[in-house]
């Protein structure tokens, strides 16, 4: 007994138990971490994937309108629920089933998400060129795209005007990028800059400095006030050249029910055909997506 206690004490002095009380919890933490990552994917997976964009009809108290957009629930309820909230269905009927769609273009109708019954939708039709604008104001547009306008001329029609959206939608996101910079690091540095000015000639009030220190001391400060005056004048200079390039790029797209809308590009994230993706462009949308998110 005394041997085992001892050979207990020592393999305790030794650190080996500290090591492997280490190595486990590195495990259990790379364990948890593979696994929230996991489930963020698998979760996910039914937001960030291309869903397809359908086009219908609704008919709603005998008027019709276009839908375009993506389905994204549908239930079946009780006919007397959906009859007292004032649509009407035919008594013998005991269940109804309804579509949510997500229509987008909150600009244009001031709701993303519209529910319509069954009954009321004509087919469903997927057509290749429906178009799903990522924007950074205003949610998601439903439409297809008719042209690219640069600075009022159109550069890009037909089967050209994918391949160059795209290009240009990235070179909007990369000016953009350089915008954020420049707002977040560039000119929040010489904020911080100026406020240490600030403080500083602040301070020299209260320790009621005189004389020639005071003097050399405000020298120092109007100096590196105008050379941050100057700085924050060239950034402010190149901030609006850089929003000018990115504005100078307009998509003309129509909605389902044919209204033409103009969508600047640097108001755009991206822009997909999701009905005309194969599974290698949906796995890279996917990715890219879940890069994003990340």
């Amino acid at each position: 007994m005394h041997r085992s206690q001892s050979s207990i004490r020592t393999w305790f002095r030794s650190g080996d138990p500290w090591i492997w009380m280490i190595g486990g919890a590195l495990a259990i933490s790379l364990i948890m971490v593979i696994g929230l990552m996991t489930l963020i994917a698998v979760r996910g997976f039914g937001h960030f994937w291309a869903k397809p964009i359908a086009e219908t009809t609704a008919t709603v108290d005998g008027i019709e309108t276009p839908v375009l957009g993506i389905m994204t629930r549908s239930e079946t309820l009780p006919a007397e629920r959906i009859r007292e909230s004032g649509q009407p269905i035919p008594q013998d009927q005991l269940l109804v089933t309804r579509y949510l769609f997500n229509i987008g273009n909150r600009d244009l109708t001031g709701r993303d998400f519209v529910w319509y019954l069954e009954s009321a939708l004509s087919d469903l039709r997927y057509p290749d060129q429906a178009m799903m604008v990522e924007r950074r104001e205003w949610g998601n547009f439903y439409g297809f795209p008719e042209a690219l306008e640069r600075q009022g001329a159109v550069v890009a029609s037909g089967e050209q005007l994918w391949g160059e959206l795209q290009r240009a939608i990235q070179r909007a996101n990369d000016l953009h990028d350089q915008i954020r910079r420049l707002e977040k690091v560039e000119i929040g540095a010489i904020n911080s800059a100026m406020e240490r000015v600030r403080l500083e000639r602040r301070g020299l009030e209260l320790r009621g400095v005189s004389g020639a220190a005071l003097e050399a001391a405000r020298v120092d400060l109007e100096t590196r006030q105008t050379e941050l005056d100057r700085r924050f004048q060239a950034i402010q200079a190149e901030r609006t050249q850089l929003m000018e390039l990115a504005g100078r790029d307009v998509l003309i797209a129509r909605t389902a029910a044919d209204r033409e809308v103009r969508i600047g590009l640097d108001n755009i994230v991206m822009a997909s055909q999701n009905n005309a993706m194969g599974l290698g462009a949906k796995l890279l949308f996917y990715g890219h997506r879940i890069k994003q998110f990340l």
